[in-house]
C-alpha cells in the first residue's frame, strides 16, 4: 500500500501499489490526483540550496576597474581619429569638448558607438555621454 496526503484536502489516502502512476479520486474531497510511484512517495524532500553569498563590494569594484580599458589622454590606446569629432580641449586633462561638456576619458567603444566620461561644467559633476561613432 502507498500512503500519501491528498494534495487538495491533505487527508491521508491509502492506495494499492498497482495503482501507482495512475489517476485516482480522493474519497474525502472527490478531487482527482495522480498516484505517485512508491519510490517518489517515500523519497525525502531535498533541502533547498543555500542562497549565494552577497558579493564583497571592494572585490566587485576592483574587478570592474580591472575590466575597463584605460583611455586616458596619455594612454597609447587612444586613437586621435576616433576623437576627431570633439572640439579642441580648453583645459589640461581633457580629450576635447562636446558641446558644453568637458570630455575626460573614453569609457568604452562598440560597433556603433562609444561612451565618454565627461564633466558637466554647470552642475560640476561627472556624466556619461553615449555617442554614435562619427564614421557611421
Amino acid at each position: 500500500m502507498i500512503v500519501l496526503p491528498c494534495p487538495a484536502c491533505g487527508k491521508k489516502l491509502s492506495v494499492k501499489e498497482e495503482d501507482a502512476g495512475k489517476r485516482a479520486t480522493c474519497p474525502h474531497c472527490q478531487k482527482p490526483l495522480l498516484v505517485p510511484t512508491p519510490a517518489a512517495a517515500a523519497a525525502p524532500a531535498r533541502p533547498a540550496p543555500p542562497p549565494p553569498a552577497a558579493p564583497n563590494p571592494a572585490q566587485l569594484a576592483e574587478s570592474l576597474t580591472a575590466a575597463v580599458r584605460d583611455y586616458t589622454p596619455s594612454s597609447p590606446d587612444v586613437d586621435g581619429a576616433i576623437l576627431a569629432f570633439l572640439a579642441p580641449p580648453q583645459q589640461p586633462g581633457e580629450l576635447g569638448r562636446l558641446g558644453a561638456y568637458r570630455v575626460l576619458k573614453v569609457l568604452g567603444t562598440g560597433g556603433m558607438g562609444m561612451v565618454l566620461l565627461a564633466e558637466d561644467p554647470l552642475l560640476k559633476r561627472a556624466v556619461a555621454l553615449k555617442v554614435m561613432r562619427p564614421e557611421l
